[in-house]
């Protein structure tokens, strides 16, 4: 129903919430991730962005680039996500709550909401990282088209080291091409 609901209020973001579940079952053995995981990444990376079900449809659906104050309340859907997914008990919530909070963290630390760095980024959140970045990419937005995917590729391969975990990158570009036939 979560994941519904986020459909509902974004269109964009239920497509985009079932490529990144299947393109994280794709790269998570990839990772290193043993089966198990693997599975619960799968399921938990289509509720990473269900945090935006608070944030107001006139942001999401906004034309043009974000403000500063509207690119604030919008990086907030990491922290709705976690508060909403954590707590309760459930494996596969759990490591939901963790890709949901952590999935716009930058290996070098740049990014948000807490600045993690490296490794203190869970495996889980690295991964759905370059997922997400390139699956938003190549696909339309409200604010703009769809990246050609050589494009998204290449600002993948830029953000290795920065944005994006090194080896979650090389494990990425080693699969993109099954990758891309779901796109």
């Amino acid at each position: 129903h979560l994941i519904m609901a986020a459909e509902f209020k974004d269109h964009d973001t239920g497509a985009h919430l079932v490529r990144t579940g299947y393109f994280a079952a794709r790269l998570a053995p990839m990772c290193g991730c043993d089966a198990e995981y693997a599975g619960q990444i799968f399921v938990a990376s289509t509720m990473h962005d269900v945090g935006k079900i608070w944030i107001p449809a006139c942001i999401l659906k906004k034309r043009g680039a974000l403000d500063r104050e509207e690119r604030q309340i919008m990086q907030r859907h990491a922290e709705y996500g976690a508060m909403l997914l954590s707590g309760l008990d459930i494996p596969v919530l759990e490591v939901a709550a963790q890709i949901a909070h952590c999935h716009h963290e930058h290996f070098d630390g740049t990014g948000y909401p807490r600045g993690l760095k490296g490794d203190q980024i869970p495996l889980s959140g690295r991964i759905v990282a370059v997922i997400d970045v390139f699956d938003a990419l190549v696909m339309d937005r409200a604010y703009r088209r769809a990246m050609p995917v050589e494009n998204a590729l290449q600002m993948i391969r830029t953000g290795r080291g920065k944005k994006f975990d090194p080896d979650v990158v090389d494990a990425f570009l080693s699969v993109a091409d099954e990758i891309l036939v779901l796109c």
